[in-house]
């Protein structure tokens, strides 16, 4: 789903308790959450495109229930699974802002200016706790986007590029094979 599919409140509070502190939940957490999950993409799959069936009414369930599987997940104590992205703040901000603008920029300069850091610190707080410089994190979050709109729309890829930033398909194409080893098409492709 796209990352606007949560509500504002929804994504503040899951700030305030350290929900997004973990970049994975365990599969099984003992909490049956894993299986409760399962079950209801599996009936949302089966009942989505039953004829008389509203399609956006379903979607919209959907976000409702993952919010509250969310929710349930980040509410517990997931003991030491800590994510790479834990132990700076400046971390954070820099994660929620290419998630609020990856389709709009992608210079390490704006970022860093928005954050209130210099470029250099900003590189040198992401390169060591991550192993990778901005740069990558900005072009990583835009293919995953890029992934999502390939799937899940039927949009032809010049317009998924546009609506990335990109002027022309060619410079898309070659960012995201650069990431992913297969051109838009190709992934669009063997993804359905």
């Amino acid at each position: 789903m796209p990352a606007t599919a949560l509500d504002t409140a929804l994504t503040e509070r899951m700030d305030r308790i350290g929900g997004w502190t973990w970049s994975f939940w365990p599969a099984d957490d003992g909490s049956g959450a894993a299986q409760d999950f399962a079950m209801l993409l599996s009936h949302y799959r089966r009942h989505r495109d039953l004829a008389g069936h509203d399609a956006e009414a379903y979607d919209a369930a959907m976000v409702l229930l993952t919010s509250g599987v969310l929710m349930m997940l980040a509410s517990r104590d997931l003991g030491d699974t800590k994510s790479e992205w834990g132990g700076h703040e400046l971390l954070w901000r820099f994660r929620a802002e290419v998630d609020r603008y990856h389709a709009q920029r992608r210079s390490t300069r704006w970022y860093a200016r928005r954050l209130g850091y210099s470029e250099r610190t900003l590189h040198r707080v992401v390169l060591a706790h991550l192993g990778v410089t901005p740069r990558q994190v900005i072009e990583d979050r835009m293919v995953l986007e890029a992934k999502r709109m390939l799937v899940h729309d039927s949009g032809s890829i010049s317009t998924v590029a546009r609506s990335l930033g990109f002027d022309d398909q060619s410079n898309f194409t070659k960012v995201f094979k650069r990431s992913t080893e297969l051109t838009p098409g190709e992934f669009r492709t063997s993804s359905r």
